[in-house]
C-alpha cells in the first residue's frame, strides 16, 4: 500500500511540476514529502472567489487558500488520479486564458 501511495504522489509531484513549468500564472514550491502543495496564482481576484468561479465555470476544485490564511494561493492534493490531475490543470490553464494582462498582479 505505501509503495503504491508513493508512486501516485510523486507521479502527480511531476504532472504538477511540468505544468508549473509552462503556467506563468502559477507558481509553487513543490515540496519534496507530503500530499499537499499551496500554488501561489498572480491575478488579483481573491481565492474563494476564484475558486467558485473555476468549479462553476469548469468543474475543477481547488480549496482556496484563503481557508488556510494563505490569501492567493490555492490548496493542491497529489493523491488524486493522474488522469484526474492532468486534465484538471490542463482545464485550469484553460480557464486562466480569459483574465487579460491588465488583472495579472505579479508580485513573486
Amino acid at each position: 500500500i505505501l509503495e503504491r501511495s508513493r508512486k501516485i504522489i510523486n507521479t502527480n509531484r511531476q504532472i504538477l511540476i511540468d505544468w508549473l513549468a509552462q503556467e506563468p500564472l502559477v507558481d509553487c514550491v513543490v515540496p519534496e514529502a507530503g500530499t499537499i502543495a499551496f500554488l501561489k496564482y498572480h491575478l488579483s481576484i481573491k481565492s474563494r472567489e476564484l475558486c467558485a468561479k473555476l468549479q462553476q465555470d469548469t468543474g475543477v476544485f481547488f480549496v482556496p487558500g484563503a481557508c488556510f490564511d494563505q490569501e492567493y494561493h490555492l490548496r493542491f492534493g497529489f493523491t488524486q488520479d493522474e488522469k484526474v490531475i492532468k486534465e484538471g490543470l490542463i482545464t485550469f490553464s484553460k480557464w486562466l486564458r480569459q483574465f487579460d494582462h491588465q488583472s495579472i498582479d505579479i508580485q513573486l
